[in-house]
């Protein structure tokens, strides 16, 4: 299946931002409730390992669920680092909660942050989670480039991928899954649920965004391809891979640079 840079709902500056959250939580409940990142704990063990770094910096973190559980699997390995997390849309209700739960562990920035131009002066390992997609591959490259200008390791994984299946289940069973979901979710409103049940904007949004989700997502061969572009990539150890979860059939594409 082609690839296509179609838009999303939760990309553009002007979608309510209690439509975005209710997405973002609900997409964390899954991930937490599924442990779909748990098997990308021993690579970035290893990266941080091997670099010496002590710090992860989180880029369009959303709810920010995936990089909360991947901290404490990572402190139960014995690493004793801080996570910052951001996004171009930040959560600051959401941000400030889990940066009270892990009691300084994890600290936020309620300022926005481009993740295509990440300013020098915020340090760490950098990680996206299922947020690579929403690049092109001007862009996609433009945020490689710039982590190795700036001599930082860089680990992204996606789950989503162009297969018909997907689609299908993004088109039918998530919103439904939403739907059933919302009254459960910590910041819930009369707003979200009237725009959850009695107008249905926000699971048909949600229906939309995961549909372009997958059809926007790069294979192994095409993040190759665009790893091959950047300059001086050859600095770099890449790794990029996907493999299937060994409780759940779906499968993580990452792709991982680690400086030489």
């Amino acid at each position: 299946m082609k690839r296509y840079q179609l838009f999303e709902f939760e990309d553009q500056e002007w979608f309510d931002a209690d439509f975005r959250n209710s997405i973002t939580q609900f997409l964390n409940i899954v991930i937490m409730k599924l442990k779909l990142y748990h098997a990308a704990v021993p690579r970035i063990q290893r990266v941080l390992k091997k670099t010496k770094e002590n710090r992860i910096l989180d880029l369009c973190s959303g709810a920010a669920g995936p990089i909360a559980s991947i901290y404490q699997l990572l402190e139960k390995r014995g690493w004793q680092g801080k996570i910052t997390i951001t996004d171009k849309y930040p959560n600051i209700e959401i941000f400030k909660h889990i940066a009270n739960q892990s009691k300084g562990k994890i600290d936020y920035l309620s300022e926005s942050v481009d993740a295509i131009n990440t300013p020098e002066n915020l340090l760490g390992m950098r990680t996206f989670f299922t947020s690579f997609h929403h690049f092109d591959a001007v862009y996609a490259k433009k945020i490689l480039q710039n982590a190795v200008e700036s001599k930082v390791p860089i680990a992204i994984f996606e789950l989503t991928e162009r297969r018909w299946i997907n689609i299908l289940v993004a088109a039918f069973l998530s919103p439904i899954a939403l739907c059933l979901a919302t009254p459960f979710i910590e910041t819930v409103s009369l707003k979200k649920l009237f725009w959850t049940y009695a107008i249905p904007i926000i699971p048909l949004t949600f229906a939309w965004d995961g549909i372009v989700s997958h059809m926007r997502s790069y294979t192994v061969d095409e993040l190759g391809r665009i790893v091959d572009s950047i300059e001086n990539s050859d600095s770099y150890n890449w790794e990029i891979e996907r493999f299937p979860f060994p409780w759940v059939k779906v499968p993580l594409t990452y792709l991982i640079g680690c400086p030489k």
